[in-house]
């Protein structure tokens, strides 16, 4: 078996990791489901589901509920992942979290406010431990 699909006992903090992980994919899925409910309910006509899914794909909602569908996706394979013990998981969670780094330093000159440091530095202290608990043996 390829090493990156190896499998082992996870030990509980990696558990509640992957608790955590499956309740933020729970609740961004649930935000999807929210952000596309009103668009059914608003008495476009009845088209077809394929006619009504074009119509709402351009409003607003649909970027922040494609890209809140892509960060659910992911966090609940990072959870699944972490939960049955696969290595790929662990990695797959220190770039889950690492990818929000660049974002956080562009916010942090863009539109600076108090809690912007100190949430970047929080965030590359969490990916550095990860990264160390990772490679260490």
């Amino acid at each position: 078996m390829h090493p990156v699909l190896a499998r082992s006992t996870p030990p509980p903090h990696l558990r509640l990791l992957a608790a955590l992980e499956l309740s933020k994919g729970g609740s961004a899925l649930l935000a999807v489901l929210l952000l596309s409910l009103p668009w059914e309910l608003t008495g476009m006509p009845a088209q077809g589901p394929l006619a009504a899914f074009a119509r709402w794909v351009r409003t607003p909602h649909a970027t922040l509920a494609w890209t809140l569908a892509g960060y659910a996706t992911m966090r609940l394979i990072e959870g699944t992942g972490l939960w049955a013990g696969y290595r790929w998981a662990r990695w797959l969670n220190i770039a889950g979290y690492a990818s929000a780094i660049p974002l956080e330093v562009w916010h942090l000159f863009a539109e600076p406010r108090w809690w912007t440091g100190p949430l970047l530095a929080l965030n590359v202290g969490v990916v550095a431990v990860l990264v160390v608990a990772r490679v260490r043996p």
